[in-house]
C-alpha cells in the first residue's frame, strides 16, 4: 500500500504543452531495467497540464490518485518480495512534435 506518492514530469522538447491530456502508466518491476519482461503494471493515472518548454510539473496524487495508481495491483500479479515502482508518461493525443525524435 502507498500513503503518498509525488513525481516530476519534466519537458524537454522546445515547445510548450498547453492543456495536454498526459497518461502515466505506473509499473512493478525486479530490477532497474524499466520495459523489461518482469515488469507488471498496477495503475495509471491522467492529468491535464501545461508545461512551458524545457521546465516541469510536479505532481502529488491525492488518495483518489494513489488509487488509480494501485488499482490493478492484486496478489496474484507478482509474487511476495521487493520491487521497484516506475513511472512511463505519455501523451495519448496528437503530441507537439520536435525534429530531435528522442524528445518526441
Amino acid at each position: 500500500q502507498f500513503d503518498s506518492a509525488s513525481f516530476i514530469l519534466n519537458n524537454n522538447g522546445p515547445v510548450a504543452l498547453s492543456y495536454e491530456w498526459v497518461m502515466v502508466d505506473y509499473y512493478l518491476s525486479d530490477d532497474t531495467t524499466f520495459g523489461d519482461a518482469d515488469d507488471r503494471k498496477i495503475g495509471d493515472t491522467g492529468f491535464t497540464l501545461s508545461i512551458p518548454a524545457g521546465g516541469n510539473y510536479p505532481i502529488d496524487l491525492t488518495s483518489t490518485g494513489l488509487a488509480y495508481m494501485t488499482q490493478l495491483w492484486t496478489e496474484s500479479l507478482v509474487p511476495a518480495g521487493n520491487y521497484y515502482v516506475y513511472a512511463s508518461a505519455s501523451l495519448p493525443a496528437a503530441p507537439p512534435t520536435d525534429p530531435d525524435l528522442s524528445n518526441n
